[in-house]
């Protein structure tokens, strides 16, 4: 079956989304699919062996650059002859479209939660105006075989915000890489926390987010603070903030200045190798603003690690409160989310224990997620040859 795939980047160290299309590119290679892939940009090793096609994002049109976008991914689609095309990405193009990006409504409703203020703003906002045009262009109309949600939340935003029935939107949650991501034992613990520069009895509070602001570390900061104020002394000494992906490295390191403790937050770029991360880490803390499925709540629990997450955050479907994280009530609550630090941190050998935590979870492998993608488009290249016959 030759399968198209859109999406703006192709480069796995970009973002969870593209790393996402990678590797369900390589997954779909190894079935014996041919695989065109339509993008503005790609790193060469991991566009090595698909057959690229490069539709420009003319950052200079401005917000009409997503309308572009969208109109001429659609029409290289069409010239590639593919048997069926997935979208990753808002695009006119696509027998299956899967929605793993924010929408536009929500990101109004979260940065602008107040309803008379929201009015206000998008009267000069036109540039939002325009994505929400282009969404309700793609979305309001049957044009997909099949949307596929991400999460319940993308699912309930996806049949609030336009004309679709359930029929139309599936849920099919992320999988994991079991074989990268494991609860490990305490000696490789105690070897990640030292290759970080930490004591090997560190109690490790980790975040990871490719949007500093967005994804909550603000938040995150402000709750290891107040867990840091009421905790026993001896429990205090061995707490740290590990932050690590991309953004406003300032909303960290001004955690240090207010605990007057420095080396207690460490603020790190991103890493292929993130797995060490988890493997030091006794629980995430992920108060997202917004966030559609964040890959990296599944990471950790198939690592073993309790998360602690917003109630936006689309992967809270998978947090049991008490077994293996807690959902928090106000994401930006410092006193709730250093309770919640605390909480995990203190029951880590016995409730929050890492075998514990990964087998409560109920989390798809990455493999049984492909082959249910790869069943999708089975079904949907089927669909079309049958109307175009």
């Amino acid at each position: 079956m030759h399968i198209a795939l859109i999406r703006e980047w192709f480069d796995r160290m970009h973002g969870g989304a593209e790393r996402y299309a990678v590797t369900l590119a390589e997954h779909l290679r190894a079935r014996g699919h041919r695989v065109t892939v339509i993008c503005d940009r790609w790193v060469e090793d991991d566009a090595r062996g698909f057959e690229m096609l490069r539709v420009p994002f003319r950052r200079y049109l401005g917000p009409f650059a997503y309308e572009r976008f969208a109109v001429e991914t659609g029409a290289a689609a069409e010239r590639c002859g593919a048997d069926v095309t997935l979208a990753l990405a808002r695009s006119f193009g696509g027998d299956l479209c899967r929605v793993g990006d924010l929408l536009q409504q929500s990101w109004i409703e979260a940065n602008w939660p107040d309803e008379q203020k929201r009015r206000s703003k998008l009267r000069w906002a036109w540039r939002v105006r325009r994505r929400l045009k282009l969404e309700q262009a793609i979305f309001s109309r049957a044009r997909f075989h099949r949307i596929v949600a991400i999460s319940r939340l993308v699912q309930e935003q996806l049949l609030r915000h336009f004309n679709l029935t359930p029929a139309q939107v599936c849920v099919m949650h992320n999988g994991v890489d079991f074989g990268r991501f494991s609860p490990p034992d305490r000696a490789k613990a105690a070897a990640c926390r030292r290759a970080l520069g930490l004591p090997e009895d560190a109690l490790v509070a980790l975040f990871v987010g490719m949007d500093f602001r967005r994804k909550g570390l603000g938040a995150a900061a402000a709750g290891f603070v107040h867990a840091s104020r009421i905790a026993a002394p001896e429990v205090r000494r061995r707490l740290f903030l590990v932050a690590v992906g991309r953004g406003d490295e300032q909303l960290a390191l001004r955690v240090s200045r207010e605990l007057e403790c420095p080396g207690r937050v460490m603020v790190l770029p991103r890493t292929p190798r993130i797995e060490e991360c988890f493997a030091a880490a006794d629980v995430l803390v992920h108060p997202s603003k917004a966030d559609p499925g964040a890959n990296v709540v599944l990471e950790a629990l198939a690592s073993g690690v309790p998360a602690v997450v917003s109630r936006y955050t689309g992967n809270a479907d998978f947090i049991d409160p008490g077994r293996n994280g807690f959902v928090l009530r106000e994401r930006q609550n410092a006193q709730e989310i250093g309770e919640a630090i605390l909480r995990v941190v203190s029951g880590r050998e016995r409730d929050f224990a890492a075998g514990r935590v990964r087998s409560c979870s109920r989390l798809l492998s990455h493999v049984e997620h492909f082959q249910a993608m790869e069943a999708l488009l089975k079904e949907a290249a089927q669909a079309r040859a049958s109307v175009a016959s």
